[in-house]
């Protein structure tokens, strides 16, 4: 009898590369913060925390004043954003017979890497999702009468809250439409460091600061601009079961996945499992102000005893959590109702926007 070699599949390394698939399938979770998968092992209520630096505010002491009032001090306090698992466990799972394994080269090694992709596209429309049902304090319209003032506006906004981090667009189709037919954004990405740019990255351009990418899980007529901590995920894998006989897990990049394979004798199919826990959700945190209060200091002359009333300028930390780390911008005009956030009037005085944060492009002069 002729003897026939086998060639056997490690599953850890298949399964590492099912890592490195998922990575590329992936968009709006590449631009986001990840939270460690590791500490969701005994966590309580599957829940692992994203640490939000606090703010403190910066104050002014009016120069030689009378010292009728005292220094202010504040206290420091860090808040904690809980991620839990709002997709659940993602996964795909196929069988596979013996005739399709046998007739028809359909092998369970073949279709796992779109088993992969299928994770991925899971874990992409949670992060949609949580992106679109976001709360947004500010949102932007009129974009397509003025799409480059439209993202001025939103980078100002960004501007003004310190808004640290790299700064994404996530738009829809028709946005990218309105863009691509934009002289000014076409002339900024096709010349220069821009056009080396979109090679390196995969974006479709850089402009007004903003790393612009697309997706057809994004509302077509809106764009989402926001910095890489605006939002945040987690993934874990599941453990391997010791009854299984073929399995393994494996994680890089902050992503995780399980897979694990047996045969069915029942039914005599060959059978795979692809899965994770997923989860993500919106980053706030605390909102200031910048308030003028009456002081008193020397006049310039110089002339002892001589003072002038004045301003000085201090912050205020608002009570409450806000976002000020992400603005929806739509090409038509807002109304009200597409401001989810609850900010208060102080805080969007602050920006400078009408008490319904909304903003509009005016028409054209």
């Amino acid at each position: 009898m002729v003897y026939t070699p086998h060639q056997i599949v490690k599953p850890q390394v298949i399964a590492n590369t099912a890592v490195g698939l998922i990575y590329d399938e992936l968009l709006l979770t590449n631009l986001i913060t990840p939270a460690s998968f590791d500490q969701y092992k005994g966590a309580e209520d599957d829940t692992v925390n994203i640490k939000v630096p606090g703010l403190l505010p910066a104050r002014s002491y009016a120069f030689r004043n009378d010292r009728t009032d005292e220094v202010l001090f504040d206290e420091y306090a860090e808040t904690t954003v809980p991620v839990q698992f709002t997709a659940g466990r993602v996964y795909s799972g196929v069988k596979v017979t013996d005739e399709q394994n046998d007739f028809d080269q359909v092998t369970v090694d073949k279709l796992m890497p779109l088993q992969a992709r299928a994770v991925a596209r899971a874990m992409e429309n949670d992060t949609a999702n949580t992106m679109r049902n976001a709360d947004y304090e500010v949102v932007v319209g009129g974009a397509e009468k003025d799409i480059y003032r439209a993202l001025v506006e939103a980078r100002k906004l960004l501007q003004k809250f310190r808004s640290q981090g790299v700064r994404n667009l996530i738009v829809g189709t028709d946005f990218e439409a309105a863009l691509l037919l934009d002289k000014r954004f076409t002339a900024a990405v096709s010349s220069g460091d821009e056009a080396g740019g979109v090679l390196r990255t995969g974006n479709i351009g850089n402009w007004v600061g903003f790393r612009i990418y697309v997706s057809d899980v994004i509302a077509p007529d809106e764009a989402i601009a926001f910095t890489d901590s605006a939002f945040g995920f987690a993934v874990a894998a599941p453990s391997v079961p010791g009854s299984v006989p073929f399995g393994a897990t494996a994680a890089a990049d902050g992503y995780a996945l399980r897979w694990i394979r047996d045969y069915d004798m029942t039914r005599v199919v060959d059978r795979s499992l692809v899965d994770c826990f997923f989860g993500s959700r919106q980053i706030k945190d605390r909102g200031w102000v910048v308030n003028e209060i009456a002081a008193t200091q020397p006049e310039s002359s110089g002339k002892a005893g001589s003072t002038v009333n004045t301003k000085v300028w201090q912050e205020k930390v608002l009570p409450g959590e806000y976002n000020v780390r992400s603005f929806k911008i739509k090409l038509e005009d807002a109304v009200a109702g597409d401001v989810t956030g609850a900010a208060s009037n102080d805080f969007r005085t602050h920006l400078g926007v009408a008490a319904n944060g909304v903003i509009n492009v005016p028409d054209p002069a």
